[in-house]
C-alpha cells in the first residue's frame, strides 16, 4: 500500500478466518429371523471457528506491505524401501504449524 505524501498515516489491515466443521453419522439395523427388520441412526456436527486481525500504521509517503514468515513442524529420519532400491536415505516432512486455534504460527511484520 502507497501512502499518500502530505496525509496522516495509512491504515493496513490483515486478517486471518479459519474454520472446520465434521459430521459424525451412524446407525445400526436388526434383523430377527428375517421377518423383522428395525434400524435406528444418529448425526453429530461440531463446527468451531476463529479469526484473527492485525494493523499497521504506514507512514505518509511510504510503501508498505504484510510479510509473513510461518513456523514449521519438521520430522526427519532415513528411509528404506528395498522394493525401489532405497536404502537409508535422509528425508524430511514440513508442514506448517498452527496455533491451538488452527491458525498457522508465523511471525507477521510490516516491511
Amino acid at each position: 500500500m502507497q501512502c499518500p505524501s502530505g496525509t496522516q498515516y495509512c491504515t493496513l489491515s490483515f486478517q486471518v478466518n479459519w474454520s472446520k466443521s465434521y459430521t459424525i453419522t451412524a446407525s445400526v439395523s436388526v434383523s430377527a429371523f428375517g421377518i423383522i427388520t428395525a434400524s435406528m441412526g444418529a448425526s453429530f456436527t461440531q463446527s468451531a471457528g476463529a479469526s484473527l486481525t492485525m494493523t499497521f500504521q504506514v507512514p505518509p509517503g511510504h510503501l508498505g506491505y504484510i510479510t509473513a514468515s510461518p513456523k514449521y513442524n519438521v520430522v526427519g529420519g532415513a528411509l528404506n524401501d528395498p522394493d525401489n532400491h532405497v536404502n537409508n536415505q535422509y528425508v524430511e516432512l514440513w508442514s506448517p504449524a498452527r496455533l491451538s486455534n488452527g491458525v498457522i504460527d508465523a511471525i507477521y511484520s510490516l516491511a
